[in-house]
């Protein structure tokens, strides 16, 4: 077969495929634009997630007729005349790749226009057809992508559901506006507002109307370096440690890069003050000389790479570890995986991670029903106090034939003699398993209980942006909540299952997991599974939470008759058992 050169717009096609993933892709490319352009307002309509229309209104400097004719063709940028401006690049966009390849497989327009200009230029572009014209707009640049991979449909078929791709889109707007504290941002999604940050006058304030109150009331803040090298940036106090890293932001020289190096210094910068298995927030800006450090290493510059990765990894720690010094450590929360723990080496191989025995007995049901009522009362999670009259139930609750609950240690786990041996059994991934159950089989009729007096939550606008998708899977689930003033939010009723004690910090955590835990999530049943296994995590027993011994046989109960019970919803199992047999072993007793 002949070797004949590509025509242009396959070539486009083939570029885009680099450049463009997905309509967060679109956005990123465009925003570095209007941020180049110094624009000090920019503003974001969406619709269907950006795959349906994607525009950005910027009040930048524009572009003249010639530029903007120029700026849809391959390989033409304003930013590099030699081989040398390649490696001490200071803007955002510099490949001339990115508005060739994002017209090449949308239906795109691009309308600009310069302060000293009377009209503007207006440039339309659809399956390589491109038509330039005058006519009336403001001092700016416009871009509007609509129809996204509409011309390539294998390419279409791999986008997420609109809920996902809004998601990614927030994500990386709220990485630009960490940076950018003088730009007034605006975003709207299906012709509504999901997120507006005005410019601020310090970027400590704008970091901590992001982090939202809790987080952005604890901020401590990172200035140390000289001009050669530069760390600033801010940390959460260490008790906002979480499992998830969704609040982790590298930048270098004003770029938001994926570096897992810089990450793990300020994890170890953190140390023992957090549990080994959380994650601290933090932002960390990096600022090199261009030369240091290579933009180009990654198609769509989510990476870099230094020239001396040991000089900045041991810098990042130790100025981490020196501005968190003189707080203490935090305690280990009620999410602590199992392999964090553990067992004296020599046995280690011989756990057994089950449920109990299949030859033990159950109890009878009527104590199950008993223990699964007196549970739900009972749980420290879920309410304040048992009822009088219940005392007298409890009494009745029966273990199985040779079972003996032997106590609680560290207020975490439950030890239980068995007809075998001994069980050590995860009080908190018991409860969960159990809430889950509970909630599966009444999620189409949960009870919901009014609050007394409103519950106000302020969450961080990315958390918010959140709340119209899932509106009405909340009203399904139990939740009345409405909107109260900028990201504020008003609870007037909740599920009966989280009780009044502990709603405001159940509501904020749910808001915080669901930007992770409903991604890729697009039914309806699906949302619904999600928002089970959260609400199942924040109204379970606690680690650290005191039980009575009535209140570990009605759990142990429960958890009895629970499905798939060897497992909490995350996978951690919620038993270990050893046998007589392991620890006569153990002890080097003869077998009895």
């Amino acid at each position: 077969m002949t070797i004949v050169k590509l025509p242009q717009d396959i070539i486009n096609k083939i570029a885009a495929g680099e450049v463009v993933e997905r309509p967060a892709s679109v956005l990123k490319e465009c925003v570095e634009n209007s941020l180049d352009a110094g624009a000090s307002n920019i503003r974001i309509d969406l619709t269907e997630g950006g795959m349906k229309n994607i525009q950005i209104t910027d009040n930048g400097h524009g572009m003249s007729v010639e530029d903007a004719e120029q700026a849809t063709e391959p390989h033409t940028t304003s930013k590099i005349q030699s081989l040398e401006d390649l490696f001490s690049i200071q803007s955002f966009g510099f490949r001339g790749e990115a508005l060739a390849s994002i017209s090449s497989v949308s239906q795109f327009s691009l309308t600009t226009r310069r302060e000293e200009d009377s009209t503007a230029t207006i440039v339309t572009m659809e399956n390589g057809n491109k038509q330039i014209t005058q006519g009336g707009a403001p001092v700016g640049t416009t871009i509007e992508v609509r129809n996204l991979f509409y011309n390539v449909p294998a390419r279409q078929k791999y986008l997420k559901s609109a809920q996902t791709e809004f998601k990614h889109c927030i994500t990386l707007l709220t990485q630009f506006a960490l940076l950018t504290h003088t730009v007034n941002w605006q975003v709207f999604h299906n012709n509504k507002p999901v997120l507006t940050l005005p410019a601020t006058n310090s970027w400590k304030q704008r970091v901590a109307t992001l982090w939202g109150p809790e987080k952005g009331t604890d901020l401590i803040e990172m200035n140390a370096g000289g001009e050669t090298l530069r760390i600033q940036g801010f940390l959460a106090h260490p008790r906002h440690a979480s499992e998830k890293r969704d609040m982790q932001h590298v930048f270098v020289n004003n770029r938001a890069v994926q570096d897992f190096l810089t990450l793990k210094a300020v994890k170890d910068g953190y140390g023992s003050l957090i549990p080994r298995y959380t994650h601290p927030s933090a932002i960390v800006h990096i600022t090199v000389d261009p030369k240091t450090v290579d933009v180009n290493v990654h198609p769509r510059k989510l990476e870099v790479k230094f020239s001396d990765t040991s000089l900045i990894f041991s810098n990042v720690k130790k100025i981490v570890s020196q501005h968190l010094s003189g707080f203490e450590p935090v305690a280990a929360s009620s999410e602590i995986p199992l392999e964090t723990f553990s067992q004296p080496t020599p046995i280690r191989h011989q756990h057994r991670y089950s449920a109990p025995s299949q030859q033990a007995p159950k109890p009878q049901p009527e104590d199950v029903r008993r223990a699964m009522n007196l549970y739900t009362l009972q749980s420290p999670a879920i309410s304040s106090a048992i009822q009088p009259e219940d005392n007298g139930q409890i009494a009745e609750i029966q273990l199985p034939e040779g079972w003996k609950v032997i106590g609680q240690i560290h207020s975490s786990y439950l030890i239980l003699e068995t007809t075998d041996g001994m069980m050590v059994m995860d009080q908190h991934a018991m409860s969960e398993r159990v809430n889950y159950h509970q909630l599966k089989q009444t999620s189409d009729t949960i009870s919901s209980q009014k609050c007394a007096f409103p519950i106000t939550i302020d969450l961080p606008p990315q958390e918010y942006a959140l709340f119209e998708e899932y509106q009405e899977l909340f009203t399904e689930f139990g939740f009345e909540i409405e909107p109260f003033g900028g990201t504020t939010l008003a609870v007037n009723a909740l599920p009966s299952v989280i009780g009044d004690s502990n709603a405001k910090e159940a509501i904020l955590e749910l808001f915080h997991d669901l930007r992770s835990e409903m991604a890729g999530n697009n039914s309806v049943e699906e949302k619904k599974d999600a928002l089970c296994k959260i609400v199942a995590c924040k109204t379970a027993i606690k680690f650290g939470d005191l039980l009575s011994t009535e209140q570990q046989i009605a759990l142990i109960c429960a958890w009895i008759d629970t499905p798939n019970n060897q497992s909490c919803i995350h996978g951690r199992p919620c038993t270990i058992e050893l046998s007589d047999k392991e620890m006569r072993k153990w002890f080097k007793r003869p077998s009895g």
